[in-house]
């Protein structure tokens, strides 16, 4: 049920004592899921031909599906941090422009004039 989820208990019965129409296949295989998915079907259905097979999903696929939302949700976070940052540092720049933009005269006159003498 995912990472998040509370681990129930679990226990395994004989499929002749099953009277859910529900059931779980777990493979485990060294080969790839792609072509593992097709093999499982048709053994599946040389076995019980009404049965339907309904998603075929690798341990990969779950765990994606598992963390995507706090994935998602990191992602919206960090994307807004990075505008609060960018927004920080134009807001900085503004400033500091103003400010040598409202001085840019004064400091004209104080470079024409040169420094004064130190006074001792």
């Amino acid at each position: 049920m995912g990472l998040q989820g509370e681990f129930k208990p679990a226990y395994y019965r004989p499929y002749t004592q099953n009277f859910n129409t529900t059931i779980f296949l777990l493979v485990r295989s060294s080969k790839s899921a792609a072509g593992l998915a097709t093999v499982i079907e048709l053994e599946v259905r040389s076995l019980d031909k009404d049965a339907v097979v309904r998603r075929v999903l690798t341990m990969e696929d779950l765990l994606d599906m598992s963390v995507a939302k706090p994935r998602f949700n990191t992602l919206l976070l960090t994307a807004f941090g990075a505008l609060a940052l960018t927004l920080a540092g134009v807001g900085i720049y503004g400033v500091i422009a103003y400010s040598v933009t409202q001085r840019t005269q004064e400091i004209g006159v104080r470079m024409a004039l040169g420094p004064s003498a130190p006074t001792c």
